[in-house]
C-alpha cells in the first residue's frame, strides 16, 4: 500500500481517524501531499462525501441493517482540483476505510496520480453481510409469493 509511515502520520493514525473529525483526516491527508499545493489537493470533506454516498448510502441500498454493517470496507478516490481542465493527470488520495459498529475508521491512504471524473468509492461487504443480503431478499420474495397464493408464510 503505502511506504513506511512517518512519525507524524503514525501519531495521527493512532488517534483513530474518523469521519467525525474532518480536521484530523485533513491533517493526515495533508501529510501525504508532498510538493502539491494544499488548494490543489483533496480535503477531508471530499472523502466524507464519498463515504456518505458510496459507503453508508450503499449499505442502506443493499438492505444491510445498521447492526450488521461493521466490517465493510470502502476505498475512496479523491482527485485534484475539480475545475482543472487536465485533472486526469492531477494527484489525489486513495484512502481505505473500515466500518465499525458506529463509524468509519481510516486504515491507510496514499498519494497517487488519478484519472479524471467524479470522486468514487468502492464498497466491499463481508461474506456474512453478502449472505444476509441474498437470504433477506429470498425471504421477502417467498413471503410475497406466499401471500398472493394463499400459503402460510410463517
Amino acid at each position: 500500500m503505502t511506504a513506511a509511515l512517518t512519525i507524524h502520520q503514525q501519531m495521527i493514525m493512532a488517534r483513530r481517524v474518523t469521519n467525525l473529525k474532518p480536521e484530523t483526516i485533513s491533517a493526515y491527508l495533508g501529510s501525504l501531499r508532498g510538493g502539491s499545493a494544499w488548494d490543489k489537493f483533496p480535503k477531508a470533506a471530499d472523502h466524507i462525501d464519498v463515504i456518505e454516498r458510496d459507503g453508508e448510502a450503499e449499505l442502506y441500498r443493499l438492505g444491510i441493517p445498521a447492526e450488521l454493517r461493521a466490517g465493510a470496507r470502502l476505498e475512496t478516490r479523491c482527485g485534484g482540483p475539480k475545475w482543472h481542465r487536465a485533472d486526469w493527470v492531477s494527484y489525489g488520495v486513495i484512502a481505505h476505510w473500515k466500518r465499525t459498529d458506529t463509524d468509519w475508521i481510516l486504515v491507510s491512504a496514499e498519494r497517487r496520480k488519478l484519472g479524471g471524473g467524479r470522486d468514487k468509492g468502492w464498497l466491499t461487504v463481508t461474506p456474512e453481510q453478502n449472505a444476509f443480503r441474498f437470504n433477506h431478499a429470498a425471504i421477502e420474495a417467498y413471503a410475497i409469493r406466499a401471500r398472493f397464493s394463499g400459503d402460510r408464510d410463517d
